[in-house]
């Protein structure tokens, strides 16, 4: 008990700066488990973790000046072993050498349509010449022809060839191994012509004799929801304007042409397909606006209910599902912590967009998914968000010691102005993230500016607005 205290008296103390240290040194551990050559001890944790908290309560008692890289080394010494945990936790086979032409049977666990076919993700449950031990957890291959209709929970029988996840071309290239290694895809491949379907959906009787966990169980509903209007957007629109909408509504870009991607990342607007901040943060802003304004039309309603609160509450409820129906991504997840945590703050009347909620957010993903730190959607997004948040509280803070009235602007200031927000907003995001794109991509883009000044206001007022509408409608 008198660690605890000392613990909580330690960070009542530093609460300016504990989060920092806390975030900066989980990234640290993590990042340090990953570029390991090989896999450490298991139970290294029983030593390292007492021994620091041990020097780090020793260090408060005696008041010892290192006591912040004690804290720190203790962090790292966490993130290190959560990052450890997780790759213990989401083991699963792994295919260990090449399968030509083999017969499968499987339950379609979520579909995408690409150029020319459909990208299936894959449980297997029969896979000839290979023990049932062995199975992988997940199978991702590539079908394409004339596919016939696929609806998540369908067993299908295909003949397929089937290979272990590729590692990275190069030492520090993209790792798809890695990737699929913690999405527990354990081999992949494509099917010699369509596969043929043997079931159209799982029975409830073959779920729970099967033992189906609930975790497969939600995601298949929302797979399922996810690909209706996936397959919705595609068949109602023509041509790139269904793919770049299914998009938008589930993130699925599979169907979106090679030419309209580099069209997209050479404009700068390659942020607009994947859903992140702006989309989730629109649907949840518009929902929010719209139900507030609904209940203000009754007085009874407005005088006597907390119309504000309630509101916040359905926005989080929209919120959290667009999450699940847009694939619960890396940028998503980050997305959606920031916007409930804004939603919470409105609940408990207390100030939002803060540089700690950043850090609240970042901690999270990373207890919950410490592999993500690795990937080019976590720093880009959270090195985006950051930059955003800092540079704004700068322009805040100037606005408030100036004295400026925003009120007292006419309306071509105010029009003028959210240009101009546009404008700052791109420039801060674009070098926020310019490091990271060099890094990954080789390449920046080069009319981001002025493209974002049209698209961005077009995406607020207009394009996602109406994907609320359809959301709303789709039922």
């Amino acid at each position: 008990m008198k660690a605890v205290l000392l613990f909580q008296h330690f960070l009542a103390e530093e609460r300016e700066r504990w989060g920092l240290w806390l975030v900066v040194g989980l990234g640290s551990g993590i990042a340090l488990y990953f570029s390991l050559p090989f896999e450490p001890w298991p139970y290294l944790f029983a030593v390292t973790l007492p021994a620091t908290g041990i020097a780090l309560m020793l260090g408060r008692r005696q008041r010892w000046q290192p006591a912040y890289p004690v804290f720190m080394l203790m962090m790292i010494v966490l993130g290190f072993h959560l990052a450890q945990v997780r790759t213990h936790m989401v083991a699963a086979p792994v295919l260990e050498k090449e399968m030509a032409a083999v017969s499968l049977v499987a339950e379609v666990i979520a579909l995408e349509p690409v150029a020319g076919g459909v990208r299936l993700l894959l449980k297997p449950q029969s896979i000839e010449g290979l023990e049932e031990k062995m199975y992988p957890h997940y199978l991702r291959l590539v079908s394409r022809g004339d596919i016939p209709q696929l609806d998540t929970g369908s067993r299908v029988n295909a003949l397929a060839s089937l290979a272990p996840p590729p590692p990275a071309a190069v030492p520090g290239d993209y790792d798809f191994a890695r990737n699929a290694y913690f999405k527990q895809i354990g081999a992949v491949g494509f099917t010699y012509g369509p596969p043929d379907v043997v079931t159209s959906q799982v029975s409830t009787e073959q779920v729970f004799s099967r033992g189906r966990r609930l975790q497969d169980t939600w995601q298949g509903w929302w797979n399922e929801q996810r690909q209706l209007l996936a397959d919705t957007a595609l068949s109602e629109l023509p041509g790139q304007t269904g793919a770049v909408t299914a998009a938008l509504l589930t993130g699925q870009r599979g169907a979106i042409s090679e030419a309209t991607n580099e069209a997209m990342r050479h404009s700068g607007l390659a942020h607009l397909l994947a859903i992140s901040g702006l989309h989730l943060g629109l649907i949840a802003g518009t929902s929010f606006f719209v139900v507030r304004a609904f209940l203000c039309l009754w007085p009874a309603v407005a005088l006597r209910w907390p119309v504000k609160k309630i509101a916040a509450c359905c926005a989080l409820a929209m919120a959290f599902c667009y999450l699940f129906l847009a694939g619960a991504t890396i940028p998503t997840q980050r997305a959606f912590i920031m916007t409930g945590l804004v939603l919470l703050a409105v609940l408990l009347d207390r100030t939002a967009l803060t540089l700690r909620l950043v850090g609240l957010a970042a901690l999270l993903v990373l207890v919950l998914s410490p592999e993500s730190l690795l990937g080019a959607s976590f720093q880009m997004s959270f090195a985006a968000v950051t930059g955003l948040v800092a540079g704004y509280e700068i322009l805040r803070e100037r606005k408030a010691s100036s004295g400026s009235d925003q009120d007292a602007r006419g309306r071509l200031q105010k029009v003028s102005g959210y240009f101009l927000g546009v404008g700052i907003t791109t420039v801060i995001a674009t070098l926020a993230t310019a490091p990271f794109a060099l890094y990954h991509f080789n390449g920046l883009a080069s009319y981001g500016l002025l493209a974002n000044l049209v698209a961005v206001p077009l995406t607020a007022f207009w394009v996602m607005p109406a994907a609320l509408l359809v959301l709303l409608a789709t039922p």
